[in-house]
C-alpha cells in the first residue's frame, strides 16, 4: 500500500482492505481526526484496543517509515485545514497563476475528486438517497450551501420529499422536528468549518436521521459521526477554496441515484414538466 498525500482519504478509501485490528485503528483515527493521531502510540493503541506494535505496523502499511513521520504529515494537514482566507490571499500574492494553470488546476480537482470517492461510501450514499420513502434535507455553510442547493435541484426531479433546510433557526428546528427516524440530512461542510452546521447536524443525528457528509480531504468534524463521508478537493490557486469539485461530486452521486430510480424518475419528470410549463406560461 503506497503512501498518499492525505491520510484521511487513505483511511476511508482503503477500509475494506484493512484487517480487523487495522479497521479498529482507522476508526479511532477518523473519530477524532487528526487529533487522535497526534497522541502517543500507546494512547492510540489503548483507544483502538490493539497492541502498540500493531499500530506501528499499520502506520508502516500506510507508507510511513516511522510514527514520527506519520505525525508530521498529520501536522501538515492540520496546518492546511486551519489556513485562513487571509493567509490564502497572502500566499497567492506571492505567486500569480496564469489562466491556463488555473484551468488545469480545476480540471485536476474534479478528476481527483471523482476517481478517489471511496466505493463503499458511494454505494451507501446511493442507497440512502434512493430510498424514496425517506425525506431528504440538505444544508451547507456560507459557500458550500451552493452545492447543497444543487443537490436538491438534482434530486427533486427524480424523487419526492427532497428539501433545502431553511437557514433561519426556528424554521430549521421546525423542519427537523417534523422529520422521522431514518430520514436523511445531506451536509456540506469544508474548511473554516461552520459551527452552525455542526450544531444542526448533531441535532439531526440525535433525532435518528442518517447523515451524508460532503467535505474536503481534511474532513469536517462532522465526519466523526456521519454515516457516509464523501470527500472532494477544494484547494485552488485563488484567494478562496473552490466549489467546482463539490458540485461535480454532487452531480456524479445524483446521476448514480438516477440510474436506480427508473422508471419512477421518468414518470415524475413528465409530471414536473407539465406543471412547470403551466406555471411559466
Amino acid at each position: 500500500m503506497s503512501a498518499v498525500k492525505n491520510i484521511a482519504l487513505q483511511l476511508i478509501g482503503n477500509e475494506h482492505s484493512f484487517t480487523k485490528s487495522e479497521q479498529k485503528i482507522a476508526r479511532v483515527l477518523l473519530a477524532d481526526y487528526p487529533a487522535a493521531g497526534l497522541s502517543t502510540v500507546a494512547s492510540l493503541a489503548n483507544k483502538a484496543k490493539v497492541s502498540a506494535p500493531t499500530v506501528i505496523r499499520f502506520i508502516n502499511e500506510l507508507g510511513f517509515a516511522s510514527y514520527k513521520d506519520f505525525q508530521e504529515c498529520l501536522r501538515t494537514e492540520l496546518s492546511q485545514r486551519e489556513t485562513s482566507t487571509l493567509q490564502q490571499v497572502s500566499d497567492q500574492q506571492a505567486q500569480t497563476p496564469s489562466a491556463t494553470s488555473s484551468a488545469l488546476n480545476l480540471l485536476h480537482q474534479v478528476e481527483s475528486s471523482l476517481i478517489t470517492i471511496p466505493e463503499k461510501e458511494l454505494q451507501q450514499a446511493i442507497t440512502l438517497l434512493g430510498a424514496t420513502s425517506k425525506k431528504i434535507f440538505a444544508t451547507g455553510g456560507d459557500y458550500s450551501s451552493v452545492a447543497a442547493e444543487h443537490l436538491v435541484l438534482q434530486l427533486i426531479q427524480l424523487r419526492p420529499y427532497v428539501h433545502l433546510l431553511p437557514s433561519k433557526a426556528i424554521l430549521a428546528a421546525a423542519t427537523l422536528c417534523d422529520s422521522k427516524k431514518g430520514d436523511i440530512l445531506c451536509v456540506y461542510d469544508v474548511r473554516r468549518y461552520s459551527p452552525h452546521t455542526l450544531r444542526i447536524t448533531k441535532a439531526a443525528k440525535e433525532l435518528g436521521m442518517k447523515i451524508v457528509l460532503f467535505t474536503d480531504k481534511w474532513l469536517s468534524p462532522i465526519a466523526s459521526f456521519a454515516d457516509v463521508v464523501i470527500p472532494a478537493e477544494v484547494e485552488s490557486d485563488s484567494a478562496n477554496d473552490s466549489s467546482v469539485s463539490l458540485l461535480a461530486v454532487t452531480e456524479y452521486v445524483c446521476n448514480q441515484v438516477a440510474a436506480t430510480l427508473t422508471p419512477l424518475a421518468t414518470t415524475r419528470l413528465e409530471k414536473l414538466d407539465q406543471l412547470r410549463l403551466r406555471i411559466e406560461s
